[in-house]
């Protein structure tokens, strides 16, 4: 037999020596469902079973299910003739190398089976994914993404978190904690799940799967960018119901999700020469129509709210009055740049035009996206803008409207989220005011 058979014993620690002979990987387990568990962590080409015959039943399933042969130790009259799934069985005066050489045929067959099966599993996978894939919209190919994993997975929670670039040599998992923790938009507690993650099962510099204290998955899937930045999906609480044949399938998924997050980028930066605000470098008016149809389309395929920020600068009149026009633009830009540091990159600022801006804020409404406003505002009030050797300081007023509670139009949401921001600048400006 081949040296490097994957044997699983259970219930049979006196055999534990002779089987160091013809298998390099041997594993014991004491109980049927720790047997379940191995057989999900590891490719295992031969069980040995030692156990009462009213197990017969559980391993007939065990064996189907995960497309092992067993060996048991016992008499062969204790066990039916047509179960096929039982390749020999060892008695004490048996010789074990025989056994297995007798066997051989069948484990090879088994072996084979369970690398169809994976190929057939990878295949049908990537396939369905790439098939309904297609977006070269950024926000969109996320949306996508999640989607997918949370169909065909069962899985309670989706992340894609950008990862600025860095020349810390920082394990993954710790970079990626590092980046939660500087960014200022609540990541629905996954720094604590990261912080839950017990044993690494898989690390590479494409993906890792880790093991939580619970007995629960997480998965890191990279997305590298040429400027050493990264994106990462991250798969949290996910149900794999085999996990070699998951690592398969990312093995072969991550080469897709690389060719399409650069076609998003290409994209992208095409996009970004017709549609940003000469001034501000923020997008304008005409791209903010495009991206709004874009997420309510969105939002009636996958559910996934946002929220409009309707911003206008408080008495903007007199610094180009009292300062002159060209130290207003220069504040105008450096709110531009402000505005750019405070939103997630699945967000977008506009510059709508004069000293009005505009945020949409992804897959957020309700008191986030209050408490997203409420810091900018604050943003603003302690920033003093250097321009032309002066510090100017400037208060915004914000409007706030959330989609679909407020609105089921592009036209209609911007309309509100403005008449909210007019009505809290007539109450007292420097504010942010939800519509009703």
């Amino acid at each position: 037999m081949n040296s490097d058979l994957k044997v699983a014993l259970l219930n049979c620690s006196k055999l534990t020596e002779p089987f160091e002979v013809y298998s390099q990987w041997l594993f014991q387990v004491n109980s049927p469902k720790d047997l379940v568990r191995l057989l999900i962590e590891k490719d295992v080409d031969l069980v040995v079973v030692s156990g009462p015959n009213s197990m017969v039943g559980k391993w007939r399933k065990i064996s189907q299910a995960y497309q092992v042969p067993f060996l048991i130790q016992g008499a062969p009259d204790q066990f039916n003739k047509c179960d096929d799934f039982v390749v020999g069985f060892l008695e004490e005066s048996d010789d074990l190398e025989s056994c297995l050489r007798a066997s051989k045929d069948v484990i090879l067959r088994y072996q084979s089976e369970r690398q169809r099966s994976q190929m057939e599993y990878v295949l049908e996978h990537t396939t369905n994914f790439t098939d309904r894939v297609l977006h070269t919209s950024k926000d969109l190919f996320i949306s996508d993404v999640k989607s997918f994993f949370k169909n065909n997975y069962k899985m309670e929670n989706c992340h894609w978190v950008s990862v600025r670039p860095s020349s810390s040599k920082l394990p993954a998992i710790l970079k990626l904690k590092q980046e939660l923790e500087n960014q200022k938009v609540d990541q629905g507690g996954l720094i604590q799940d990261l912080d839950d993650c017990a044993t690494e099962i898989i690390n590479n510099c494409h993906f890792q799967i880790w093991k939580t204290s619970k007995g629960e998955y997480l998965t890191m899937i990279w997305i590298h960018e040429e400027d050493q930045s990264s994106q990462c999906v991250v798969l949290n609480k996910i149900q794999i119901k085999k996990r070699t044949d998951f690592q398969a399938f990312l093995v072969a998924l991550i080469p897709f999700l690389n060719r399409r997050w650069s076609l998003c980028q290409i994209v992208g930066e095409a996009q970004s020469q017709v549609y940003r605000d000469s001034l501000t470098d923020l997008y304008n008016q005409k791209f903010l129509m495009e991206v709004v149809a874009k997420k309510i389309e969105e939002y009636k395929r996958y559910k996934t709210p946002f929220s409009i920020l309707f911003l206008d600068v408080d008495h903007f009149k007199r610094v180009n009055d009292s300062l002159g026009h060209i130290v207003g633009s220069g504040v105008l830009q450096k709110m531009g740049d402000l505005l750019r540091e405070q939103i997630r990159t699945s967000d977008f600022a506009f510059r709508y035009g004069g000293d009005e801006f505009i945020i949409l804020l992804s897959h957020t409404e309700g008191e986030d996206a209050v408490n997203v406003a409420e810091r900018i505002r604050k943003e603003v009030e302690n920033s003093p803008f250097a321009v032309n050797g002066l510090k100017v300081r400037i208060t915004v007023s914000i409007g706030l409207a959330f989609f679909p509670t407020h609105a089921d139009s592009a036209e209609d949401i911007i309309r509100i989220a403005d008449e909210a921001m007019y009505y809290g600048k007539n109450k007292s400006r420097n504010i942010v005011y939800k519509a009703s």
